[in-house]
């Protein structure tokens, strides 16, 4: 799945470099040809088209601006611009040209519209060209920021599956887990017993993973943390019920792995565990648009006020703005009429 990464910004100096080696080429070709060809005050043609050809990278440097403004439009769209502002860049162009050329101190006769219009043609190529090395400098530059996004992505899974891991292994959730496992046992309940010792089995399997990709579907998701949730029912037994409310069509929506690991301990850390009556945390998923909006909702009446949202969620928020920039967002705050509630907003 593709990162929605900002648009790709051209580094000026590669792109000022590039300019200037399109100009220098058409300047030597220019020159080459006149001296092929014998013509006269070819010293005094050389120098004039000088500046001519320094207007000429002025203008493609202008050609900039409006060219990267309609970056996320269609290609079509950008070549038909880029076509007709190398026409328009060719006739001012030919006209500075003309001025050098043929009204200050003129040497080669008359200027007359069809030499100018003539002369626009020809300088027209050079205009083209530069726009094919612009486009295939951004196309570049895209390739580039993609993979180093990827790079980012990948580092990020990995961070968040090293801090799962990190969490679960904890001294004082491992021994919160085995005393549940211990006092189901005493309690006669082998078979919800085994079960809770699965779950933690799999939990720290899953967080063991090292194939986990960097994107995988809500389903998925939602399936993994399916062992985090059942040791948290077994330890916290009647004073939690968990609700997956995520419709079967959003469930192979692709999200970033593990995204619910730190929001659902921070439920449990900050909400469930803080709370003395029955805490309901729900999982919602809903679709606005092309984007996926899930929400993660506590009803806690914590007995001490609830701290901030810590480095849990913070880790989020950077998660998400290294897989998608400013495209993706977290917000959390106050339930109403109570608890808890961490909504992330997720572009395809």
């Amino acid at each position: 799945m593709p990162a929605h990464q900002a648009a790709p910004a051209l580094p000026r100096r590669t792109l000022a470099v590039a300019t200037l080696v399109v100009w220098l080429v058409a300047y030597a070709a220019w020159t080459a040809d006149w001296a092929i060809t014998p013509m006269p005050y070819l010293f005094e043609r050389a120098l004039r088209r000088i500046p001519v050809c320094l207007a000429g990278a002025g203008l493609c440097w202008a050609m900039v601006r409006p060219l990267a403004a309609t970056v996320e439009r269609p290609l079509v769209q950008r070549l038909g611009l880029a076509v007709s502002l190398c026409a328009l860049a060719a006739l001012v162009e030919a006209a500075f040209a003309e001025l050098v050329f043929g009204i200050i101190v003129p040497r080669w006769g008359e200027t007359t519209l069809a030499h100018w219009i003539g002369s626009a043609m020809g300088d027209a190529w050079v205009f083209l060209a530069w726009a094919a090395l612009y486009f295939a400098l951004e196309s570049d530059t895209r390739v580039r920021n993609a993979s180093l996004a990827l790079v980012e992505a990948q580092r990020a899974v990995a961070e968040a599956r090293n801090r799962a891991l990190l969490q679960q292994i904890d001294p004082h959730f491992l021994f919160n887990a085995l005393n549940t496992v211990s006092g189901l046992i005493l309690e006669a309940q082998p078979e919800r017993a085994n079960r809770t010792v699965m779950a933690l089995s799999r939990l720290l399997r899953g967080s063991l993973d090292r194939q986990l990709p960097a994107f995988r579907s809500l389903a998925a998701e939602l399936a993994d943390q399916g062992g985090y949730i059942e040791v948290q029912a077994a330890r916290f037994e009647d004073r939690f019920h968990f609700v997956d409310a995520a419709p079967k069509a959003l469930r192979s929506w692709q999200v970033p792995s593990l995204i619910l690991q730190p929001i659902l301990e921070n439920a449990f850390t900050h909400g469930v565990a803080r709370t003395e009556g029955l805490v309901t945390l729900t999982v919602r998923a809903e679709r606005d648009g092309e984007r996926l909006r899930l929400i993660v909702v506590d009803d806690a009446r914590p007995v001490s006020p609830k701290p901030g949202s810590g480095l849990g969620l913070e880790n989020v928020r950077r998660r998400l703005a290294v897989l998608y920039g400013e495209a993706a967002r977290l917000d959390s705050g106050p339930a109403e009429p109570h608890g808890w509630r961490v909504e992330l907003v997720l572009p395809r």
